[in-house]
């Protein structure tokens, strides 16, 4: 009896103990998930900043209360990084992999985006590429009859998506874009051709004939959560994607603006903001004939605005964005004509921002009628808004209702997704995965990877300062007023000292080269900037003069 009693003494002291080894085993895995879950958020901070999310490395770690972790990242080639997050914690370890879109702009990732609506009309186009990527010429192939990359649109709503597209085109019926520009004025006419000569290529395809008179959506077509795709015609459509969720639409952010323009109601024959600018102002007319135009970055915080038909408005983001936010009204009539002058892949691009109202009032109704072409992003929560058939539309837009007209040519710009001005924009996190334990690894019981790291001589980077970027070169304006380049460690205390930063681009420790350099969010020029310009204006005048001497 006492030799039973004796092994069942010692079977059960052993069954606790691997039992409390076990328990001890899945504590120490669980905290361990918990600190590379703080390596991921850690990690995703640095990405919203710029950085690459590269955090502390495997010889030298980051200390997380009572365990380590480091964070690996590799870019993608679609601007996304591929962060993994690997950690330590007694017994424990664990690994964590997602991948990160930085800053996503929530607007953008619509594409063309109706709230309760999509309806496309007849000989539409709409494509779709990247200007961070490549410029849309060197993109677009032939084929479609009109230049187009073949690929990328997206049209997505929370309601239905209908193409109202005629299965046969009326014989006696003119191409939508060769008739919209019959019903302009003769000078009007003339002045587009100048404006934007892309038009009277446009305008010869059309009378040749050689565009496509049914509509193509090359690219995705999302309608919302149990909605349907309707189309009565031979349209021409790559994907349809059933949507698994309702896309919300992001809170408009007001712009704060520097500058308060008393004037109630500015009446504009021509006028130019040779210097940048960031104002609040009342109402804002352009008259018949009338020419305004807007150099970036600027920031426009105002009540209405109107361009009248005849009027031009030039829209100039090749230096820097354009930011309009509208409270009341905004009447862009048929007849007038937007030019935007950036051209080129690395355009800013403009945003307009239309007010929903305060949800007690209907908001006033919403003119974008206007030909010419436009580069950047609309966005009415609370209006219907028709993209027009003699607009050229290169960017994304957004609205209660979207309404794109017969014979319109839209293009999606993704680079729109990385600029975050004017909405919240955060990085987003498009997948999330446990990776498999490495083999090899049999720590001892009470392992201490801090103690370790102690014994080895080794120092762990403290969680707040463990981004392997902490260097860059910062373009900024001090305190007099003067434009200056800073390299060296980026801190608090240096921030501090800095009027506004202009530029900032971080120095990757590994390949000793600067990244891409960075503006601010919602970038908020003032007369630092055009006395910048205005200075450099002036020295360019003495060089020219000196020269001709």
């Amino acid at each position: 009896m006492v030799t039973v009693i004796a092994g069942t003494g010692a079977f059960i002291v052993q069954s606790h103990a691997t039992f409390e080894r076990r328990q001890a085993l899945s504590i120490d895995r669980k905290r361990a998930l918990y600190v590379a879950e703080a390596g991921i958020a850690e990690a995703t901070l640095a990405i919203s900043q710029g950085r690459s999310g590269a955090i502390g490395t495997e010889e030298t770690p980051v200390v997380f209360h009572e365990g380590i972790y480091w964070v690996e990242s590799e870019p993608l080639e679609d601007g996304r990084r591929l962060i993994t997050s690997r950690s330590r914690v007694g017994t424990g370890r664990f690994t964590l992999r997602e991948t990160i879109r930085p800053n996503v702009n929530a607007i953008a990732e619509g594409g063309f985006f109706g709230e309760d609506e999509v309806v496309i009309g007849d000989a539409v186009l709409i494509d779709g590429f990247d200007g961070r990527l490549v410029d849309f010429n060197d993109a677009a192939v032939s084929g479609y009859g009109l230049p187009t990359t073949g690929d990328g649109a997206l049209v997505r709503s929370n309601g239905s998506i209908t193409i109202e597209d005629a299965s046969a085109w009326p014989k006696d019926r003119l191409d939508p874009y060769k008739a919209h520009v019959a019903t302009l004025p003769a000078t009007v006419r003339a002045r587009l051709s100048i404006e934007d000569p892309s038009s009277i290529v446009r305008l010869a395809i059309s009378a040749l004939g050689a565009v496509p008179l049914e509509t193509k959506v090359l690219g995705e077509l999302r309608p919302g959560v149990d909605k349907a795709l309707v189309s009565n015609g031979k349209s021409e459509l790559k994907v349809l994607v059933p949507s698994v969720r309702a896309f919300e639409m992001p809170e408009m952010l007001v712009p704060q603006t520097r500058r308060v323009i008393s004037i109630e109601t500015l009446r504009v024959n021509t006028y130019r903001n040779a210097g940048q600018v960031s104002a609040q102002a009342g109402r804002i007319e352009v008259a018949p004939g009338g020419e305004l135009v807007l150099e970036g970055p600027s920031v426009l915080h105002l009540k209405s605005f109107d361009l009248a038909s005849g009027a031009l408005l030039r829209l100039d983001d090749r230096l820097g964005p354009i930011f309009v936010y509208i409270e009341e009204s905004l009447q862009l009539h048929a007849g007038a004509l937007i030019v935007s002058l950036g051209a080129e892949a690395a355009h800013f691009g403009t945003s307009i921002f239309v007010s929903p109202g305060d949800g007690l009032t209907l908001p006033q109704p919403l003119q974008f009628a206007s030909s010419g072409v436009f580069r950047g992003l609309v966005y009415a929560p609370g209006h219907e808004l028709t993209l027009p058939t003699g607009l050229r539309f290169i960017g994304a837009a957004a609205a209660k209702r979207l309404i794109v007209a017969d014979g319109a040519w839209l293009t999606y710009d993704r680079a729109l997704l990385t600029n975050g001005s004017g909405v919240p924009a955060i990085p987003q996190k498009d997948g999330w995965q446990i990776l498999a334990e490495e083999p090899g690894f049999a720590p001892p019981l009470r392992f201490d990877p801090i103690a370790d790291l102690a014994r080895r001589g080794i120092t762990p980077f403290a969680s707040a300062s463990a981004a392997l970027e902490q260097s860059g070169r910062i373009d900024y304006f001090d305190t007099s007023g003067l434009k200056q380049t800073y390299e060296g460690v980026i801190s608090g205390p240096v921030l501090a000292a800095m009027d506004r930063v202009v530029t900032l681009a971080w120095l990757d420790p590994v390949t000793s080269a600067y990244g891409p350099e960075l503006r601010p969010t919602g970038l908020d020029p003032d007369a630092l900037v055009a006395a910048d310009r205005k200075n450099k204006r002036k020295k360019k005048k003495q060089q020219d003069d000196d020269d001709d001497d």
